[in-house]
């Protein structure tokens, strides 16, 4: 937010305050929560043990995130929250990569 202010770059953060900016960005990683099975089950007519197991991991641990980040929307929770996500994304990256190898 600092960055934010001496840039003078109006960011939800610092319109509204972290937390509106923490339930907006979970908002966010919800959507995808919710949307990254639908994929694979519209796609794929069986579905295999292994597969499910790949993509339901990564998807569990963005709520693990989620949660996280809105029981605690400080700086450094939002910045250990960025890592998370970005391993969480990695491993779907991995798990899309199997699944179409399959």
């Amino acid at each position: 937010m600092e960055g934010d202010r001496l840039k003078k770059i109006r960011s939800v953060a610092i319109v509204h305050g972290p937390l509106v900016a923490a339930v907006l960005g979970s908002a966010c990683y919800a959507v995808t929560v919710f949307l990254g099975p639908l994929l694979f089950l519209n796609i794929f007519e069986k579905i295999e043990p292994l597969l499910l197991i790949i993509v339901l991991a990564p998807e569990i641990g963005f709520l693990v995130s989620t949660f996280y980040l809105l029981k605690n929307p400080t700086k450094d929770r939002a910045l250990k929250t960025i890592r998370q996500v970005n391993l969480w994304m990695f491993l779907i990256l991995i798990g899309s990569i199997i699944a179409a190898s399959l």
